[in-house]
């Protein structure tokens, strides 16, 4: 993982750290280029958020990404990234 991230002629791009970005990262940015609208839903339990579901638009129509986060108590002990196109799953 990159130890800074930047913001060049909008294109994020490692500073600090590997030359690459994991392969997390990359489907998130593969899946989001392009897209004029995404739409994001937030799913909470107590003050914790537990989900992100990412779609194309306000319509729903594609579902795009599905993240997952859980918690022992208030520390976040894992991430799960879901690629809702080709099923692929990262953690």
């Amino acid at each position: 993982m990159p130890n800074a991230l930047s913001l060049i002629e909008d294109k994020i791009r490692a500073v600090k750290g590997e030359n690459t970005l994991s392969l997390e990262y990359q489907l998130v940015t593969g899946r989001m280029a392009g897209r004029l609208s995404i739409y994001k839903e937030f799913a909470y339990t107590g003050t914790n958020l537990t989900g992100i579901a990412v779609w194309d638009g306000p319509e729903k129509e594609t579902h795009l990404l599905s993240i997952s986060l859980s918690y022992t108590g208030t520390n976040l002990t894992q991430k799960t990234v879901t690629d809702k196109i080709s099923g692929n799953l990262f953690r």
